[in-house]
């Protein structure tokens, strides 16, 4: 079925629209219930709360449309587009979050609790760093294909991009369980593995959108510029991060 607002597809029996947030189901509101009684307050009920409910259409859609990319990653990336924006942000706030919170937990579970490392530095600040960098990436990627001449917008190249980080999304989610489970070197495999596939991905967009020649900067030298300047704004983000990193072991040693 399509949302009667935006005319984006939703499944069957989904009751908001996870595009634009349109309720579809207000049938049966208000309805009396079989006691002749007023149905309960939606502000007051846990079923009936709008947040919740788009909640939890947006996870259950997200879910599908990630088992959908482990299948086959390059033929979903060459085919979404701006319409799976919300999909593509999820995976990059996913991304941004699980590589900080893989290193708090092995931290963690190396020191053995022994060590007061603080959540806010080593969590929250490496979440927003890394998240400003994956979008300063796709503003650079959407800027290189700008050279080669091909058509799409920074929505299209987030989504496809977003599409693209499911696969090291998996891997750091498997990590951190295999953390709790003292599973330790395999662990650092998976982050490893994420961190090729997140290099993929970077790859694998551009390509997406370079089906044919138009004339414009070649496919080749588009995704090379594009990890130089990765790989400048990687270093300076990581100067600053780096210098975070030895603040904190620092209050550490001297708390010990």
């Amino acid at each position: 079925m399509n949302c009667p607002q935006c005319g984006s597809i939703i499944e069957n029996g989904s009751k908001f629209c996870t595009s634009c947030g349109c309720k579809l189901d207000t049938a049966g509101q208000t309805a009396a219930t079989s006691d002749g009684t007023a149905p309960s307050s939606p502000t007051t009920s846990f079923q009936d709360n709008q947040y919740l409910q788009q909640g939890r259409e947006v996870s259950k859609q997200y879910l599908g449309y990630a088992l959908e990319v482990l299948k086959n990653p390059m033929g979903m990336g060459k085919t979404v587009n701006g319409d799976s924006f919300v999909n593509g942000i999820i995976s990059i706030v996913l991304y941004s979050l699980l590589l900080p919170i893989y290193a708090y937990f092995l931290m963690k579970k190396v020191s053995q609790g022994f060590m007061p490392f603080s959540f806010s530095d080593i969590v929250i600040m490496p979440f927003i760093t890394t998240a400003i960098f994956v979008i300063v990436l796709i503003a650079i990627m959407f800027g290189i294909l700008k050279l080669m001449k091909v058509e799409g917008s920074f929505k299209d190249v987030l989504a496809r991009f977003g599409t693209f980080l499911v696969v090291p999304v998996t891997f750091l989610l498997v990590a951190i369980i295999l953390v709790f489970l003292s599973v330790i070197s395999f662990s650092l495999i998976l982050v490893v593995l994420a961190s090729v596939s997140y290099l993929l991905a970077v790859i694998s967009t551009i390509y997406s959108f370079k089906t044919e020649n138009h004339g414009g900067l070649d496919a080749f030298y588009g995704s090379l510029l594009t990890y130089i300047a990765m790989a400048i704004v990687a270093y300076m983000m990581a100067e600053s991060m780096l210098n975070n990193l030895i603040d904190e072991l620092s209050t550490i040693f001297r708390y010990l």
